[in-house]
């Protein structure tokens, strides 16, 4: 996934559960777009760079996980021809992988 890859997340689309609700608020507070204990706005974006570089990626990476595809969106740019991956992804020194239902 590359870091400029966006993530917009809608906290509460009709028929998600509390639990995946509580994900998204989990992500701002880690982003500290919202302070601890502060709802997630009815919608947000960020790079999945910016979940890299978070505090506590690991958990935020579980936490995405743990969105429903009614909530997340993704929009991950498209390599062009002759470029190269995300090198800072490639050198990281713990491999994580994200498993999307």
């Amino acid at each position: 996934m590359p870091s400029s890859a966006r993530i917009t997340v809608t906290r509460s689309p009709e028929g998600v559960e509390d639990w995946k609700i509580r994900r998204a608020d989990e992500i701002v507070q880690g982003l500290g777009i919202a302070t601890a204990g502060e709802p997630a706005p009815d919608e947000f974006s960020f790079s999945f760079g910016d979940l890299l570089q978070a505090h506590q990626s690991e958990r935020l990476l579980c936490a995405i996980g743990g969105l429903s595809d009614a909530q997340a969106q993704w929009e991950v740019p498209a390599l062009r021809e002759g470029t190269t991956p995300d090198l800072a992804l490639i050198a990281a020194e713990v491999q994580m992988s994200l498993c999307l239902d």
